[in-house]
């Protein structure tokens, strides 16, 4: 915002602040919808794996993105988030385990079918 005050005006700058809030809305809520979606896709696979794949499961998302929601206003509200070190290095052992978990995966199924499935 600081740049942009700087090279284009005072007017451009409300303009470029109003679309990254935008910009910040749509990303939240495709979050919150992608996470419910994990999130039942879970449920399912384990309600599944109890009852066998002939049993109708249904599972509702609304509760998990109301769920999601409400941690995403929570965490929002500790100041400086960003900036907390554990967070950072939590954040990062995350991503190398759950790529070590799709390398893995992508690993165990090409040695079961033998070769490589685009």
């Amino acid at each position: 915002m600081d740049t942009v005050r700087a090279n284009l005006g005072r007017v451009k700058v409300k303009i470029c602040g109003m679309m990254q809030y935008v910009n910040l809305v749509g990303v939240t809520i495709g979050y919150s919808i992608a996470s419910s979606i994990s999130m039942v896709a879970v449920k399912r696979s384990n309600y599944f794996y109890k009852h066998g794949h002939h049993v109708a499961c249904n599972v509702s998302s609304t509760q998990y993105m109301i769920m999601f929601g409400v941690v995403e206003i929570i965490l929002s509200q500790i100041p400086d988030f960003d900036q907390i070190l554990r967070l950072s290095i939590v954040a990062a052992v995350m991503f190398f385990t759950y790529s070590m978990i799709g390398l893995g995966l992508g690993v165990a199924q090409v040695m079961e079918i033998g070769k490589i499935q685009v």
